[in-house]
């Protein structure tokens, strides 16, 4: 509890001289005819005499209460409103065939595209070391191959996200087996031009940058949108293009009179049209090698895409003063009614 205007409280000084004067609240004192000495000690002998002292007691009360509340007392209610300027960023991931080439990473040997899911989740919830996660970015997941598909639509609730990264898979049909580089970042400006993506969060949310990280092994040779029209799109929208082209050593298991043999494949890697997307749309391009390399371009983007989170602290104050009016009104009753009633003195 707060008082706004302590200084009031000076008045309490005065307390000394209430109770010097006795009591202002009640009936004013006149000289009587004294009791006689045997009636005095009777009386002094019962409950009357020992509880004389109420009616100023309740009138001390009265002007104690009455001080307090003017010094107005409030209880503080602190209500905070988080302000974010985040980033809408849309993961747009290759998950053809091509991505299940193997690869040595932390020790395991994993395919491309388990390289990425792993590292995307370290990039979207943070790990240990250089990735603290991003956590208020509108986030959305789409996947392609032949053909591109929203996996995860654009939300600040992440929590359901990561199971849908854990549950994308390679293709697993031949005839939807392709790399669709134009359609997929067609879909992802799509999803990112939407007007109504600074809505869904308590306090105030505004998107700073949209962004699409696009990450493959291979070149467009699917799909209706061609990637240069894709990237002239998103440069329209004011979005811009991150995109990583997996290459690197890999290769693949198959059985053979000996058991599995190793068999190492070739990158096809555009690094012409990814480098041309990117520098269309005023994003980067980078060639990662491993996995390794792929943790690294994340933390950079990390460090390129920053979000900004304000805390506006506002005050707002409950009254209390009325409550100790209430009290310091009934206490001046009581030592009224009790001064003229039962402690009365007859002259």
């Amino acid at each position: 509890m707060t008082l706004m205007t302590p200084l009031w409280l000076l008045m309490l000084l005065g307390l000394p001289l209430f109770i010097l004067t006795g009591n202002p609240f009640g009936k004013k004192r006149t000289d009587g005819i004294p009791y006689p000495a045997a009636g005095k000690a009777i009386l002094k002998q019962g409950i009357k005499v020992k509880l004389i002292f109420l009616p100023k007691l309740f009138g001390m009360l009265a002007f104690i209460l009455l001080v307090i509340a003017l010094a107005r007392p409030v209880g503080e209610l602190v209500e905070t409103e988080k302000k974010t300027e985040g980033i809408a960023l849309q993961m747009v991931v290759d998950k053809s065939g091509s991505m299940g080439a193997l690869t040595n990473f932390d020790g395991k040997e994993i395919n491309r595209l388990e390289i990425v899911k792993q590292v995307m989740k370290d990039f979207i919830f943070g790990n240990s070391e250089d990735l603290k996660g991003r956590s208020e970015d509108l986030i959305g997941l789409i996947s392609f191959a032949r053909y591109a598909d929203t996996l995860f639509p654009l939300s600040l609730s992440h929590d359901p996200l990561e199971g849908f990264i854990t549950s994308l898979n390679l293709v697993d049909r031949e005839e939807e087996d392709g790399t669709s580089i134009g359609d997929a970042l067609a879909l992802a400006c799509a999803r990112l031009g939407s007007p109504n993506l600074e809505t869904g969060r308590e306090g105030s949310y505004r998107v700073k940058n949209r962004v699409v990280i696009l990450i493959t092994d291979g070149a467009s040779n699917a799909g209706e949108t061609s990637p240069g029209e894709a990237a002239e799109l998103a440069a329209s929208l004011g979005i811009k293009v991150y995109c990583i082209g997996f290459g690197g050593d890999a290769w693949v298991r198959r059985a053979g009179l000996f058991g599995q043999q190793k068999i190492p494949v070739g990158s096809n890697i555009d690094i012409e049209t990814l480098r041309g997307i990117s520098d269309i749309t005023g994003g980067k391009f980078w060639l990662a090698e491993d996995g390794d390399s792929i943790r690294e371009i994340y933390s950079q983007i990390n460090e390129l895409e920053k979000t900004e989170v304000q805390a506006v602290e506002y005050k707002n104050y409950r009254e209390h003063y009325k409550l100790f009016v209430i009290i310091s009104l009934i206490s001046l009753a009581l030592s009224i009614i009790l001064d003229h009633t039962i402690f009365r003195r007859s002259p």
